[in-house]
């Protein structure tokens, strides 16, 4: 079942819930490499989540999603 979640998120883009899952992976500690290997299928990019993470770092939750 998840499977077919991810597969629609990948073909209709991010969605605010995967941003999420994201950002409370980041949160939770996981490493880029663990996240980039987690969600490569969505396209994400290092630079992406590195950018998320710095931004969490700062204390900016909502900016980090909506990046």
């Amino acid at each position: 079942m998840e499977f077919i979640f991810a597969f629609i998120a990948g073909a209709l883009g991010i969605s605010q819930y995967w941003a999420n899952v994201i950002v409370s992976a980041i949160e939770a500690g996981s490493t880029v490499l663990a996240l980039i290997s987690l969600f490569a299928s969505f396209g994400l990019t290092s630079a992406l989540i590195l950018t998320a993470q710095s931004l969490l770092k700062k204390g900016a939750k909502k900016t980090a999603v909506a990046y």
